[in-house]
């Protein structure tokens, strides 16, 4: 299936998809919650209003999440060109990062499970 048949579609990827496409397969790399790794997991943008550093839109958009949740997230999408700066922006906390090229440069998609 093509990329634009599975956004068309609105496939929804389980928290392991995401992270086999990402490249996070490997046994080596801890995955968050791997007892649930097949839920499905819903999105939640958080697009500041003007032009930040990654780390401070992580911030905000982690304040925000964790207001509203109690919890971090378990995967935070990004556009690729800020996923090494959002990573290190998370140091260590194990919460996966999976650039999109279809998130908006500014934008951060942190995901939880569906309910």
């Amino acid at each position: 299936m093509s990329q634009l048949d599975r956004f068309t579609k609105s496939e929804q990827l389980s928290l392991a998809d995401l992270l086999a496409e990402a490249g996070h397969q490997s046994g080596d790399q801890e995955q968050p919650r791997p007892d649930s790794a097949r839920a499905n997991l819903v999105h939640y943008v958080f697009r500041p209003g003007s032009m930040l550093t990654p780390d401070q839109v992580l911030a905000w958009a982690l304040d925000a999440f964790h207001k509203r949740f109690g919890e971090a997230p378990w995967v935070v999408v990004c556009h690729p060109t800020w996923a090494e700066a959002v990573r290190a922006a998370l140091n260590g906390d194990h919460i996966a990062v999976v650039p999109v090229g279809g998130c908006l440069v500014p934008e951060l998609w942190l995901a939880r499970p569906e309910e």
